[in-house]
């Protein structure tokens, strides 16, 4: 909570690199809503595909992995969870759902975390929307048998204070203008997100870019190789049966196919192969 102090913030000091970055950030913001305005049909595609890929990674980065095509069950068409795992992106799939449809009125405070906690835990038997009633030290354990404390969160019975404290002081820091949401938000890992949002804007960019050349691109050109295929094919196939157009262009649009439902992937890495769906 320190960090969100405003005598913290005051003295916060960012080099060129880190200023470039902010003052990008707000460039492409500006851009997105033009093409809200401008390509409504072709970010309504997009997102569909965001929610998709956003669910399936951070959920494997838990752990938490479902085979393609009852990922896209359980995200686009709300499909009941059958298992644990299930249980869990489903839980995050509504949760996602209500950031998406109702952020402009979901300020940051500790009904609105308690609130996106129940939803993560709806579906699956320990009940959510509390604070936790133990703690969570992570122990680091050595071969020898010894063991040290390599991260001490908050104590259970302090977390309630804690978060109180936390959401106060983002509330003063963003009323005031103390400093940018973006610095507000990530303050203790401005790198990696700042980082992050910016590669999302760009990739972003070139999507909307993509879907808007419409017929005869080299999308089409991929797709339509795609969709002749009878047999296993990996990328490498695909981008040598379409000269001209890159890797990354053919890594694109698989995702957007399977993220449609028409394709999907048998494997990981180089030796990956897609095949399509029944």
């Amino acid at each position: 909570m320190h960090s969100l102090t405003p005598g913290y913030l005051a003295a916060l000091r960012f080099d060129g690199t880190q200023a470039a970055t902010l003052r990008s950030l707000g460039e492409y913001q500006g851009k997105q809503q033009r093409y809200a305005v401008q390509s409504p049909e072709a970010l309504k595609g997009l997102r569909q595909i965001a929610v998709v890929e956003s669910t399936e990674s951070s959920n494997r980065l838990e752990g938490v992995i479902v085979a393609p095509s009852r990922l896209r069950s359980l995200v686009i068409r709300n499909a009941a969870p059958k298992n644990r795992s299930e249980q869990e992106i489903a839980g995050y799939r509504d949760a996602l759902a209500l950031i998406h449809e109702s952020a402009a009125h979901m300020p940051f405070n500790e009904g609105v975390v308690l609130q996106l906690h129940t939803m993560l835990y709806r579906y699956m038997p320990p009940a959510g929307g509390r604070w936790k009633a133990t703690n969570n030290d992570i122990i680091e354990r050595h071969p020898d048998g010894t063991s040290r404390p390599r991260f001490q969160p908050v104590t259970a019975h302090l977390t309630p204070m804690a978060m109180a404290d936390l959401t106060r002081y983002y509330a003063t820091a963003l009323d005031q203008s103390l400093a940018d949401p973006l610095v507000l938000v990530p303050l203790a890992m401005l790198d990696y997100f700042w980082g992050a949002l910016l590669r999302a804007y760009r990739e972003f960019e070139e999507r909307v870019g993509t879907v808007e050349r419409g017929r005869g691109s080299k999308g089409d050109r991929v797709r339509t190789k795609v969709l002749g295929c009878t047999l296993p094919f990996s990328i490498s196939e695909i981008e040598e049966a379409c000269p001209g157009v890159s890797r990354d262009m053919v890594r694109l649009v698989l995702r957007g196919m399977k993220s449609e439902g028409l394709i999907e992937s048998t494997g990981k890495g180089r030796g990956a192969k897609w095949i399509k769906q029944a």
